[in-house]
C-alpha cells in the first residue's frame, strides 16, 4: 500500500508544526470562500437579474447538499 507523501511527512512532523499545518490549511479554505464569495457578489452586481436566477438555481442544485 503506497502512502502519500503529505500523510509520511505529517506523521514524521512536530506536534507544534502539525498545528501550524492545520491552521494554514484553514485559512486557506476560508481565503477560498471569500474568494468565491466576492466573485458572487461582482458577478450579481455586474449582472444583475440574470446572476440572481443563476444563484437562485445554484442553490437549488446544492440544497440536497447541505449540512
Amino acid at each position: 500500500m503506497l502512502v502519500s507523501r503529505n500523510a509520511a511527512t505529517a506523521a514524521r512532523l512536530p506536534r507544534d508544526c502539525a498545528q501550524t499545518t492545520s491552521l494554514e490549511t484553514t485559512a486557506s479554505r476560508l481565503v477560498h470562500l471569500a474568494v468565491v464569495d466576492a466573485l458572487t457578489l461582482t458577478l450579481l452586481a455586474l449582472r444583475g437579474e440574470a446572476a440572481e436566477r443563476a444563484l437562485d438555481l445554484s442553490a437549488d442544485v446544492t440544497a440536497d447538499h447541505t449540512y
